[in-house]
């Protein structure tokens, strides 16, 4: 067991699922069960049934909880949500400290204990087929999918999570039960915790997960992102942003994307401490240059992400359609004196 003066502890159960919890003084207790068991996981024909099942996971019903249970249950612990991305398919919460057992009872049966109630996973097929309508005739959908591919290539991570909709269309309770079974293993699976944990905690945990068997291992090493081979731009029109009052005053988008290292590199607090310096807070460089200054933008922001083993620093801003050229000069700038100057040491 890893343990820390700060109240951070990692440790494994014997069926190996990962516990990786933080005792702080708090009101409420932010926890995330985890499946490393996503999108990259789905074999030709499947596409998107990762997403399917995570909405089925949560709603259809489990060996100790009708559909209609759940609808009571689910909304009595605070927030509580799930996702699926390329690698992962997770279970979120964010509850009070007395629902602590009642979290880990609920989510442990949505985890290892579905049933697949045949009414709710038609309900979920209508919910996601819908979904998937919205993001093609939403102008940010098929744009977001062309970012991407330019971005991300050949790297898992362009994947799209939401699949084909034939896919969902056709798939039946056996499809997804055959996808779950191959990766809902506790091994491969974490569960993070922080807050005001009980002094049980640890007790509890194993009883909710520790009789489960472990599987074949689904935990995957992603490579890594290389670098863009050359500059891409990207344009494209968006009616949303039409004033129809007043259509000189039309707005543009902005978006700038950088390869660069991943978390685990030796940079990555460089990279935060630049996402901070040059677009984060009304101190910042470009609060300072498309706000205060130019009148070109209400709203800027720079992040760095990373995930699966890739490195994204991203700068956005929304300017006035007219000034858009001004807009993208203006952030140049700051990239060029930045390079020139660096960061103060007061900065």
């Amino acid at each position: 067991m890893e343990r820390h003066d700060d109240g951070f502890e990692k440790y494994s159960l014997e069926n190996g699922l990962v516990v990786a919890k933080q005792r702080i003084p708090s009101g409420l207790i932010n926890a995330e069960l985890r499946a490393n068991y996503g999108a990259c996981n789905e074999k030709e024909g499947e596409e998107g049934l990762a997403h399917y099942l995570e909405h089925c996971l949560v709603t259809a019903g489990t060996e100790k909880h009708s559909s209609s249970d759940l609808e009571r249950i689910i909304p009595s612990l605070g927030y509580y949500n799930a996702q699926t991305n390329i690698g992962r398919i997770s279970f979120l919460g964010r509850f009070l400290p007395e629902d602590f057992e009642n979290w880990l009872s609920l989510v442990s049966q949505q985890a290892f204990h579905p049933t697949f109630d045949q009414e709710r996973v038609e309900g979920e097929r209508k919910r996601v087929l819908r979904e998937l309508v919205e993001m093609g005739t939403n102008h940010h959908g098929p744009l977001a999918r062309e970012y991407s591919r330019v971005i991300y290539r050949e790297h898992p991570l362009g994947k799209f999570v939401l699949g084909k909709e034939d896919v969902i269309k056709n798939a039946n309770v056996e499809a997804l039960q055959n996808f779950y079974q191959r990766g809902f293993h506790p091994n491969n699976f974490d569960l993070i915790l922080a807050g005001n944990l009980p002094k049980n905690d640890s007790e509890l945990i194993n009883h909710y997960f520790g009789n489960e068997k472990p599987g074949e291992n689904t935990r995957r090493t992603f490579p890594p992102l290389s670098e863009l081979p050359f500059k891409t731009v990207i344009r494209a029109p968006a009616k949303e942003l039409l004033n129809n009052f007043s259509p000189e005053e039309s707005a543009a988008d902005i978006l700038l994307s950088v390869v660069v290292p991943p978390e685990e590199h030796p940079d990555r607090c460089a990279l935060h401490t630049i996402a901070t310096f040059l677009g984060k807070g009304p101190f910042s460089q470009f609060y300072k240059k498309f706000g205060l200054e130019s009148g070109l933008s209400y709203c800027t922001s720079c992040n760095y992400a990373s995930s699966y083993n890739t490195g994204i620093f991203e700068v956005t801003a929304a300017v006035p359609a007219k000034r858009i050229d001004e807009g993208v000069d203006t952030l140049f700038q700051a990239f060029e004196s930045l390079k020139k100057e660096g960061i103060s040491e007061d900065s």
